[in-house]
């Protein structure tokens, strides 16, 4: 049997299948760009990517919370189709010629991975009911 410590959302006991968190390494790494529009592009195609992503989650989540709290999901969308974003993105890639587009995957996996496991553990809370 292995056991793993951790932190206590509440007190009682629980039995239950456990999910453990690895968070990804967030390091980043300043790259020189030397064709913007490719880099735009790139980051045109990840916030395609992640806004289908999301949909795909919002809709799991979607049968097993009410409307209001599946909500969170449309105002992760706006974020993503927020064109100061990509605006601003463009003036620094032009400006500096930097790209920090690992960074922005990163995130986005280390988001994707954290809200897969919440609507994983909302199922398992179902099940459990």
């Amino acid at each position: 049997m292995t056991m793993i410590k951790g932190i206590a959302a509440s007190n009682g006991i629980a039995i239950a299948k456990a999910y453990k968190l690895v968070m990804p390494d967030l390091t980043v790494e300043k790259v020189t760009v030397e064709d913007v529009e490719k880099e735009i592009k790139a980051y045109e195609n990840a916030m395609e990517q992640t806004a289908k992503d999301l949909e795909t989650i919002k809709e799991a989540a979607s049968k097993n919370l009410s409307a209001e709290e599946a909500a969170v999901f449309d105002a992760h969308a706006l974020v993503l189709s927020d064109p100061e974003l990509k605006l601003r993105l463009k003036i620094k890639l032009e400006m500096k010629h930097v790209m920090q587009l690992l960074h922005w995957m990163r995130f986005q996996q280390c988001l994707f991975q954290c809200l897969s496991l919440w609507v994983m553990s909302i199922s398992e809370k179902e099940l459990l009911t």
